[in-house]
């Protein structure tokens, strides 16, 4: 009964902004308070407009921003869950998507009881998920240079063996011996060969 009578204020959070909306206890429809650069101090301003950090409860979407947010606003006192984007109910036919539709909607939702929030790690296991996906793309990388350079490879063996067997035949139609001299076993001077016989 006490969470139902906070009051839920829903955060639209980008990297840039964050639109915030409120949802009061009982029937009444959630409104737009307004959209605020992200800045925590400029959020915290407009939230302590809304209610003390007792009666709000926060939530927000997840997203590229992070955990960072949701520390900072509970470092504070504030009572703040990330939502799963998959869990938030869209009714059918709602297409139109919306920075102050997205904040109304996750507070009136908050204020139903329709979202389940996501875990939050601490700053260590985040740190070592950051780790193993790191060495998780590098290994990839490595991977998909590895198989170019196989694919490179072969391709490159046929043209060297291609240019081989044209400068073995062009040898004794040339007839001359200081070009066989210049074209040693090791390769070297292939290239030069070939185009002095060109000549």
């Amino acid at each position: 009964m006490q969470e139902r009578s906070k009051i839920h204020v829903g955060l639209d959070v980008h990297k840039d902004s964050i639109s915030v909306a409120v949802a009061e206890p009982g029937r009444t429809p959630g409104r737009l308070i307004g959209k605020v650069p992200h800045d925590v101090h400029k959020l915290l301003k407009v939230l302590a407009k809304v209610g003390t950090a007792e009666q709000l409860h926060i939530v927000y979407e997840a997203g590229p921003t992070g955990f960072g947010l949701q520390r900072a606003l509970q470092a504070k006192g504030y009572s703040c869950e990330i939502i799963a984007p998959s869990q938030i109910p869209r009714r059918p036919g709602d297409r139109i998507k919306t920075d102050s539709r997205d904040s109304v909607q996750l507070a009136e939702c908050s204020r139903a009881g329709q979202l389940s929030a996501v875990w939050i790690p601490d700053p260590d296991d985040e740190a070592i998920r950051d780790l193993s996906r790191a060495r998780e793309d590098a290994v990839n990388s490595r991977t998909q240079a590895r198989h170019q350079l196989k694919g490179f490879l072969p391709a490159s063996r046929r043209a060297l063996h291609r240019q081989d067997l044209v400068v073995r035949r062009l040898l004794p139609l040339a007839g001359d011996a200081e070009l066989r001299r210049r074209c040693s076993p090791d390769g070297v001077h292939r290239v030069l060969a070939s185009r002095e016989v060109r000549r």
